[in-house]
């Protein structure tokens, strides 16, 4: 392999950040005379909810949570408007799904698209509604309101329902309500849920809210186990036990629709069940395992660098022969103890493949040690062992995880102040996201950029049963490649139901789905499973085929998570149905895993593994080797400039995302799409295949590759730098010169731009700092010296999260220039946020191999040359130019 080293950027100048040009869809109100026909019943309602309770019996004026509904976004900061009016609260603004055309509104010029929905919470006084009811009135009127309110038009003119808060809101999306029936058809003697409160910024609201809710739960008969306040994620949590007969009272009143004073609270937001994630050990059929892989992993060197990765997750089998000695376990509250070896199952996965990778494809082991700390606890369930891996029934996952961090990277003695990447290879499987970020997600957003951190977390796995419209006699006469496409399709038609689980759709973080591959070899008796893609490169089958908040990208990434096999249901799928299910098992396929050995069994015990948390393992993994690299940027070119330790994490995450691509997935996938989306007419059918491309494939498979050497032929160049609102950067990248003119070599230009952006959880955007690309060829530069047009991902579409990924190529005869631009743009995007953020850029020029041009070695000097003379003294009587 030919091993050279990244490259780095000459330092950027500052420039004039460009201007955005993003028309959004017009959405057009009904009109004043239809919006007060429709509504001015349900405004004049508002104040039943206050008759004869003026004061609660702490003569504190009773607040009640009232929610406006808005179609589009026309009411940019709906806080802003509950700010004029005394005594009235903005507690959270929260995107619904998109709503067809209803009650006259519509998009201006696309009358039958969809239109975004809102909601908007305040927490109201009786005295404060007679205030909105009078500004109602006024309006309706006049069609004004009063000087200084003037926010509150726009409420009116977008508004789609105004109400209260009600029980069906606290129950979500009725999750919890399977929960608890659940339980009851267990018969246990009790259950535990999340209580999630609206967050107060006075504190004595809070602790009211916190008070009158503890006293529903005791007089249920329950109690609070634990509770959990973090104020900058605006998170208020408390983990509740109810007895049996309390649940059965909650449930009777949800089905008679009378509702017990408890789901009657005005201080809850949301009942949810307790986090959910389990992690069964698959049934062993007893195939013995090559100890080869195990005992050459175990002879590598040992590290001896301090960790770089943590894995937060179950209890590892420390001593394992892949990982004594490769682990630093941090077990604050002794769980080690608690834990047989024999349930060590996930986490010991998951620090194998961080450790080794598949160990049926070894490649070098990392250099660092692995920070291991426990979050996971086996409980009982309905596995063969009885037990499964899953979250500690006493804890809030939100406070267990920001407890983890916090003692990693904070306080007088930190216990793991190196890390730079915490791997999550864990989802609620009750929480695939919708519309609202969950409080998991947004703390991995806020500590991300409060403590520079990359996290690599799993996108979840759908195994449910996948419903194939062909009938088991079609299916069986039907080839691999009818098979495939009958297959895809059926994932696309309840692509809904298969999003990311929470905390995925964390913006920070980097999201990993599993490529549906592996190194082991199948079988030749294991045949009559199924692999539903077999000869193809796609993603898992049990992959989501989803977005992220504000349709980001989500899983930004692939990475080998091994092939799932599937067996035929023959027992409930109806008529013409093909019904299948993934089997789970130890042996093949699937990647070779450290695991717990069997009783009786010595201590290097290997089994096949497959999944999503296989993928992100694989992804820190990766991450791990490269941190290696950036730091040593410059040592082996002469360059004395290094990436600094704060920049790292944002790099890594920008090297990861370049090191993906499409390749010839696309190809599949239009094989069962291209008759759908060619019906449509030319503009609609390149947005919808952007939209299934960005679904099944997010920005594509890694080539490790890629992301960790330059080639004579491919050249990689990074950056890292600070930018505040407004501002921007302009970096130079020097061309090799040996390219002939007029030269007609085949060239790819790939820029991945990442960054850990502030959030503002007040406000629907949610994101503080976009930042973005621009280069010769796009709107805002006239000339491309590379001459090459976009292949990947649109603009708009990659743009709205926090990674941006461009590729670009062409074949023609080209003017070779002597460098090309890259601009990197900062904008404000959710109201103000203080500081700077920090970004990381990668590059790649990539010419046809043969062509006898060794670009690494010509840019390398360049940027050298350029990094001297920038760096030389300006001399005497000289100015600036």
């Amino acid at each position: 392999m030919d091993d050279r080293p990244l490259l780095q950027f000459p330092d950027p100048d500052p420039i004039e950040r460009a201007k955005r040009q993003r028309p959004r869809p017009k959405v057009v109100p009904p009109g004043r005379d239809a919006q007060v026909s429709r509504l001015d019943a349900r405004m004049e309602a508002l104040l039943s909810g206050f008759t004869g309770a003026t004061l609660d019996p702490s003569g504190v004026a009773v607040e009640q949570v009232v929610v406006f509904e808005t179609y589009g976004d026309k009411v940019a900061d709906f806080a802003m408007a509950a700010r004029e009016v005394e005594e009235l609260y903005w507690l959270a603004d929260i995107d619904v799904d998109e709503a067809p055309p209803a009650d006259g509104f519509a998009v201006e010029k696309k009358p039958g698209e969809s239109i975004p929905v809102r909601i908007y919470g305040v927490s109201a006084t009786q005295a404060a509604i007679e205030t909105v009811l009078g500004l109602w009135r006024s309006w309706k009127a006049t069609g004004a309101v009063p000087h200084g309110l003037g926010r509150f038009k726009d409420v009116f003119e977008f508004l789609k329902d105004v109400r209260r808060w009600e029980v069906k809101d606290r129950l979500a999306d009725n999750r919890v309500v399977e929960a608890w029936r659940a339980d009851l058809e267990e018969r246990r003697d009790a259950a535990r849920f999340e209580i999630e409160l609206w967050f107060h910024d006075r504190p004595e609201r809070q602790a009211a809210a916190e008070t009158a809710t503890r006293v529903l739960v005791r007089e249920a008969g329950g109690k609070i186990v634990t509770r959990s306040v973090l104020p900058a994620i605006r998170y208020h949590g408390l983990l509740a036990e109810l007895p049996a007969d309390g649940i059965r009272e909650l449930l009777d009143g949800i089905e008679d629709d009378t509702h017990t004073a408890m789901l009657r609270c005005e201080g809850v937001m949301f009942f949810r069940p307790r986090p959910q994630t389990s992690f069964a050990v698959p049934a062993d059929d007893g195939d013995a395992q090559p100890p080869d892989p195990v005992q050459e992993a175990a002879g590598e060197p040992l590290p001896d660098a301090p960790p770089v990765v943590a894995l937060l997750d179950g209890v590892p089998m420390q001593a394992h022969d892949a990982l004594h000695e490769r682990i630093v376990l941090d077990d604050p509250d002794d769980w080690q103890s608690e834990v047989e070896v024999r349930h060590r199952s996930h986490a010991t996965a998951m620090a194998s493949l961080i450790v080794h990778g598949d160990l049926n494809d070894r490649g070098e082991p990392l250099p660092s040690k692995l920070y291991v700390r426990p979050v996971l606890l086996p409980q009982p369930a309905s596995t063969p062992s009885g037990l499964a891996e899953q979250f500690p029934p006493d804890e809030l996952i939100v406070d267990l995880i920001h407890r983890a961090v916090v003692r990693m990277k904070d306080g007088p003695e930190p216990v793991a102040p190196s890390v730079k990447v915490v791997n999550l290879s864990l989802g609620d499987e009750d929480r695939p996201f919708l519309w609202e970020m969950s409080p998991l997600a947004r703390l991995l957003d806020w500590l991300a950029r409060k403590y520079d951190l990359l996290f690599v977390v799993s996108v979840g796995n759908h195994p449910e049963k996948i419903d194939v419209a062909m009938s088991p006699k079609d299916w069986e006469a039907a080839d691999v490649a009818k098979r495939r496409r009958a297959v895809l399709r059926a994932l696309w038609d309840v692509r809904r139901h298969r999003r990311p689980l929470a905390p995925a759709e964390a913006i920070n973080a980097l999201t990993v789905g599993s490529h549906h591959s592996d190194a082991s070899t199948l079988s030749e008796h294991d045949r009559r499973r199924f692999d539903l893609f077999e000869g193809a490169a796609l993603p898992s089958p049990q992959a989501s085929v989803a977005t992220g908040f504000g349709r980001m990208v989500k899983p930004e990434i692939l990475m080998p998570g091994g092939r799932v096999m599937y067996d035929r249901d023959y027992g409930t799928a109806p008529d013409g149905v093909t019904r299948l299910v993934s089997s789970n098992y130890t042996r093949p396929p699937g990647q070779l895993t450290a695991a717990p050995p069997p009783p009786g069994k010595g201590s290097g015990h290997a089994i096949h593994t497959r999944g999503s948390s296989n993928a992100a393992a694989l992804a820190s993994r990766l991450a791990g080797l490269a941190a290696v690299r950036v730091v040593e940027i410059g040592t082996r070119t002469g360059d004395t400039r290094s990436i600094s330790p704060e920049g790292v994490a944002v790099l890594l995450k920008a090297l990861l995302v370049h090191g993906a691509s499409w390749g010839g997935m696309t190809e599949t996938l239009m094989e069962e799409f291209e008759e759908f989306v060619s019906t449509k007419d030319k503009k609609v059918s390149y947005f919808l295949k952007q939209d299934m491309f960005s679904r099944f494939l997010g920005y594509g498979l890694v080539d490790p590759e890629k992301v960790l050497f330059n080639t004579p032929s491919r050249v990689t160049a990074v950056a890292t730098g600070v930018l505040k609102g407004g501002e921007a950067h302009a970096y130079k990248l020097p061309l090799p010169a040996s390219i002939p003119a007029a030269s007609n070599i085949k060239r790819r230009v790939t820029a991945t731009l990442a960054w850990n952006s502030p959030i503002n959880v007040r406000h629907r955007a949610y994101r503080q700092a976009h930042l973005w690309m621009t280069r010769p060829g796009d709107r805002d530069c006239e000339e491309d010296p590379l001459d090459v047009k976009r292949t990947s991902l649109n603009q708009k579409a990659s743009q709205r999260g926090t990674v941006e990924h461009a590729v670009w190529e062409h074949h023609r005869p080209f003017a070779v220039a002597d460098e090309a631009d890259f601009h990197v743009h900062c904008r404000e995007a959710a109201g103000r946020f203080s500081g700077a953020v920090r970004y990381g850029l990668a590059v790649t020029l990539d010419v046809a191999v043969g062509t006898g041009v060794d670009l690494h070695v010509e840019m390398a000097d360049r940027i050298l040359e350029r990094v001297k003379l920038r760096s030389e003294p300006t001399p005497v009587g000289m100015g600036t130019l």
